[in-house]
């Protein structure tokens, strides 16, 4: 291999196509053998979760901005403590929030009454809101 890549490069004297064969050579055989996860062009970047809203986002914007806040606020323990107060009252809210959500969503997905959920007999069953079959 050695003897017939020496004998080309010293007997061809055009080095600057070869290096451009040679790398899309290995650029072919690296795309033909090795797995890709992703198109780095249409990546997504986030999980689809259905439960999630306009304003569950508007409130953990506000909810992270009030934390650095009360976290900047070190010299003044007044400004400080209010800044405390807002922020873990804020994050209560959220946090509230995003549990009321969850089970909205829940409660909807149980209560879709098509062939793709077949869970919504059972549900009903066990939450006591079905009636029981047929004995």
């Amino acid at each position: 291999m050695e003897d017939k890549l020496h004998t080309l490069i010293t007997r061809d004297n055009e080095i600057e196509k070869q290096i451009d064969e040679f790398s899309m050579a290995v650029k072919t055989a690296c795309e033909t053998s090795l797995k890709r996860n992703r198109d780095p062009n249409t990546s997504q970047n986030h999980k689809f979760i259905p439960w999630w809203t306009q304003e569950l986002t508007a409130m953990r914007k506000r909810t992270n901005a009030l934390r650095r806040k009360y976290q900047r606020a070190r010299h003044n323990a007044e400004t400080r403590e209010a800044f405390k107060t807002r922020y873990l009252e804020e994050k209560a809210r959220y946090a509230a929030t995003i549990k009321r959500e969850k089970i909205r969503s829940w409660k909807e997905y149980c209560n879709l009454t098509n062939s793709a959920n077949t869970w919504n007999e059972v549900y009903k069953l066990a939450a006591g809101k079905g009636k029981p079959p047929p004995t």
